[in-house]
């Protein structure tokens, strides 16, 4: 009696379990095809914008509580924060009569939960001036807005700065 009482208990135990494993398997942890193509299409509306020095345009593709730190350290939060540091840096290209023609891809995406993914490429530019950097890598967080449009919460952008070329050897000891 005490070892079918055991078995008994041991076999509801591995229903509870499976039941409840099956149940938190039906949450969706990755968005549909068109989720994928909307959000590695976030790049190039970034582009499309930077190129067309539209800082409203760049505002556009962020959430209203879109958090990011500046090279310098600022931080820039929402989209008036976005708008405000875009259109600043646009100010600050014309005044320098650079004429900056941006280029980016989408290397990755990795969901998070349907609603959620981090994506992440590279960028570069042309008519940057000798030594300045003119490509780099970026990454921010893709979230599917309330009325499905999916919008960056927050994101990153790293220059690339080439090694110091290698020491030359030193002369042997004598």
């Amino acid at each position: 009696m005490r070892v079918r009482t055991v078995l008994y208990l041991a076999g509801l135990a591995v229903v509870v379990t499976t039941a409840a494993c099956t149940g938190a398997s039906n949450v969706a942890t990755q968005g549909s095809a068109e989720d994928e193509t909307a959000i590695r299409g976030l790049a190039d509306k970034f582009v499309s914008a930077f190129n067309a020095n539209d800082a409203p345009g760049i505002a556009a593709i962020v959430t209203d509580d879109y958090r990011s730190v500046a090279a310098d350290g600022t931080a820039i939060n929402g989209k008036a924060g976005v708008e405000k540091a875009e259109g600043e840096g646009m100010q600050m290209r014309q005044k320098m009569n650079l004429s900056l023609t941006l280029s980016a891809s989408t290397g990755f995406l990795q969901w998070i939960d349907a609603s959620n993914a981090t994506i992440g490429g590279t960028w570069s530019t042309s008519g940057a001036p000798d030594g300045t950097p003119n490509k780099g890598s970026w990454i921010g967080v893709a979230h599917k807005a309330a009325g499905g449009e999916w919008l960056l919460s927050s994101s990153l952008a790293a220059d690339y700065v080439a090694p110091p070329p290698a020491a030359a050897p030193s002369a042997p000891a004598k």
